[in-house]
């Protein structure tokens, strides 16, 4: 009994002096300075929206389906650690008008969203990504489709330039125009989530998606300059895996797509503008026997402003 009572308040002692030291440091804000100061809070954000019209329908489908499309893109930086990582959440929305028969001048037929989580490290001449992209495909005012939805992981690295703004940005300097300046990349290799080992209900990570993995990249090139206008050329491309397990039986495909287009872009103070026109090829497996996520031999003709 007595080497407990006296061995208790030595450690009390000791908890008490931690105690005094930490609601010390607290107190005068040193604590949370020594560990804040390598961090800034909401240090950017860009965003991107445009809105396209869509000509050269192959079929009777791609007609209803494809008039109009608006999407926007918004990147909200969370915070800055030091100089070169930073924690980003991006979010993605499209939403799809065609033309159906009678009064109605367009239709809305399809909305989807994507949610990013991304975490980006900056080299000098490279940004890194990591993040995960949660998207989800719905109808508007008809329930003919499945509702489809993914979880992707995905790695990325890109070019310092990889963002409109900050593309136009280098080459609107007067030392800009260099080629270095003039061509931008990213590249993204993804991997569908279909299990994680066994404690998430596999329904909750993906439903209706067949996808497995799949490339992406983005190249721009900038040929023409003229005061605040900038041409360039951009090329898009997505190759991937595809599976489908119905009745025992196994459907395995590879899949693609392929952008081709040009950008006519202006920028004025911290914004930019820009006409587009993109063609587009691809060979995306059918969904339930129609093209729902195919664009193969479309013309789209559009505006987009980016910040």
């Amino acid at each position: 009994m007595n080497l407990k009572f006296k061995a208790a308040p030595n450690r009390y002692a000791i908890l008490c002096l931690l105690i005094i030291i930490i609601t010390g440091g607290i107190a005068n804000g040193s604590f949370w300075e020594r560990r804040l100061r390598n961090f800034d809070f909401f240090p950017q954000y860009h965003t991107e929206t445009d809105l396209k019209y869509f000509t050269l329908h192959k079929n009777d489908y791609f007609k209803t389906r494809y008039f109009l499309e608006a999407n926007t893109d918004f990147e909200f930086f969370l915070f800055k650690y030091r100089k070169n990582l930073y924690s980003i959440f991006w979010l993605k929305l499209q939403t799809g008008m065609g033309q159906t028969p009678g009064n109605v001048v367009f239709d809305p037929m399809d909305i989807n969203f994507g949610l990013l989580p991304v975490v980006e490290y900056r080299l000098p001449k490279m940004n890194l990504q990591f993040g995960l992209e949660h998207h989800c495909f719905h109808e508007i005012d008809r329930q003919e489709l499945e509702t489809v939805y993914f979880n992707k992981l995905f790695l990325a690295a890109g070019s310092a330039n990889m963002r409109p703004i900050k593309y136009w940005s280098n080459l609107a300097g007067q030392d800009g125009w260099t080629m270095a300046n003039r061509v931008s990349w990213y590249a993204q290799w993804g991997y569908f989530i279909k299990d994680f080992f066994g404690l998430v209900d596999r329904g909750l990570l993906n439903d209706q998606n067949f996808n497995n993995q799949e490339l992406l990249t983005d190249f721009r090139y900038a040929f023409y300059r003229r005061k605040s206008w900038l041409v360039n050329f951009r090329g898009q491309t997505k190759l991937g895996t595809w599976q489908k397990d119905t009745d025992g039986i196994t459907d395995k495909k590879a899949y693609w797509r392929l952008d081709l287009g040009f950008e006519f872009s202006s920028r004025r103070g911290k914004n930019g503008a820009m006409i587009f026109i993109n063609y587009t090829i691809d060979d995306i497996p059918p969904y339930e026997n129609i093209p729902r996520f195919s664009k193969d031999r479309l013309l789209q003709i559009g505006v987009r402003l980016f910040s």
